[in-house]
């Protein structure tokens, strides 16, 4: 399994701040008080009949800034920062915004992975 990070943190210090900093934005803004402690890397898993994945480092298809005016996607994916496991669900994937200063998370349901691949020493 691999060493917990976050991209473009350059320390483990800041990784871990940042990692910390993303929760409480989950909690305060959106609710979401029952985030495990598990760290994870990577998820694959089935949405409306298709694999998806999405890694820690790794641009996800739905990673991107919402126009809110428009209502549709501006620009390209963005690369997944952290990945929350809910108790009960839903897994929380954050993009810068979707989830790490903006906006809300990529949500994937329970049910949906098949695999999840969790940093080394935060498995459950």
């Amino acid at each position: 399994m691999p060493e917990f990070f976050i991209p473009l943190a350059k320390t483990d210090e800041v990784a871990e701040h940042t990692w910390h900093a993303v929760k409480k934005y989950m909690e305060d803004a959106h609710g979401w008080d029952n985030i495990t402690d598990h760290r994870i890397f990577r998820l694959d898993y089935l949405h409306d009949g298709k694999h998806m994945e999405a890694e820690v480092g790794v641009p996800h298809p739905y990673g991107m800034r919402t126009d809110w005016e428009k209502f549709e996607k501006v620009g390209d994916p963005e690369p997944v920062f952290v990945i929350f496991e809910s108790e009960g669900g839903p897994f929380l994937v954050c993009t810068p915004n979707r989830g790490v200063i903006r906006d809300t998370p990529i949500l994937v349901g329970g049910g949906e992975p098949y695999n999840v691949t969790y940093f080394d020493g935060y498995e459950p």
